[in-house]
């Protein structure tokens, strides 16, 4: 149910009224960015999370509105220049994707602001010079198909406090050299062995990456006390740059034996390995 201050519902209601719209975009990491349609920017508290007033800077193009009720999902389309708050590295690092999203309307001068729909940022379109953020309302999750595979392999993700219930623990890294978004050396505490990391994921806290999603750790060369080389996955977004700080979390090959082995977690192990593999199911009769 939507709540509308009567001076403001008058003006939406008015022939003439003045009206301008505000987007507010929370990332998972907490960063918060705040557009409006408006050409001045103006501050305001939308009540999220007890942040208070958040800033909305200029530059907002609202392309696209529907509103629905009932199990149909709301939807908006945002658009906006790349700039410093919005940045191409964390567009492609899927930072804003699965945000959480409010966007209102209200009319300067009026107290109050009319919700127009919450929800999350399902899709992220960026090119060099603009970008184009989906909303989806919070009725979107029930169009979304559920199943349950099963499959010899651990279904959870390591150190889901949920499925896993295994406590991950961080190893703080800083970047010492640079050899391609792929591949880069870092420093930390400790020692580990050739592969420890292999598998994980690298969480990035500074420098044009941080927010960003994590991408998967393809191999771990120890350089000895201190040192390593990490080999990614897929390239990153951007290259980091020396001195970028991160998150490093040691990875699980999804198999009965090592949640047993490697992390003493068996208990919660969310695989079926006695299942028949594909293999076994496709063998003709009489063939070993």
């Amino acid at each position: 149910m939507r709540t509308i201050p009567a001076l403001l519902l008058a003006e939406m209601t008015a022939p003439d009224g003045f009206l301008i719209e505000c987007a507010l975009v929370v990332a998972r990491d907490g960063s918060r960015l705040g557009f409006t349609t408006h050409v001045d920017p103006i501050a305001l508290d939308l009540g999220v999370d007890d942040h208070g007033a958040d800033d909305f800077t200029i530059g907002m193009t609202l392309s696209a509105l529907t509103m629905a009720t009932g199990l149909d999902a709301g939807h908006a389309e945002l658009r906006g220049a790349i700039d410093d708050d919005v940045t191409l590295a964390a567009l492609l690092g899927r930072k804003w994707t699965g945000a959480r999203a409010w966007l209102v309307q209200l009319s300067p001068g009026i107290d109050g602001f009319a919700p127009l729909m919450a929800g999350r940022v399902r899709d992220v379109t960026p090119t060099p010079e603009e970008w184009t953020m989906e909303i989806r309302g919070h009725a979107d999750a029930f169009n979304q198909v559920i199943g349950d595979l099963l499959t010899p392999f651990c279904k959870a993700e390591l150190g889901d406090p949920e499925t896993c219930k295994f406590t991950l623990t961080p190893v703080a890294a800083t970047v010492t050299a640079v050899v391609d978004p792929m591949r880069f050396t870092v420093s930390f505490s400790g020692t580990f062995d050739d592969d420890h990391f292999n598998l994980g994921k690298g969480e990035w806290l500074t420098g044009d990456l941080a927010g960003t999603d994590p991408v998967q750790i393809f191999n771990f060369i120890s350089g000895g006390a201190g040192l390593g080389a990490l080999e990614m996955f897929e390239p990153l977004a951007v290259a980091p740059q020396v001195g970028d700080t991160l998150n490093l979390f040691v990875g699980c090959p999804k198999m009965r034996s090592a949640c047993r082995d490697l992390f003493g977690n068996i208990l919660n192990f969310r695989g079926y390995p006695e299942v028949p593999g594909t293999p076994t199911l496709l063998r003709a009769p009489g063939t070993e």
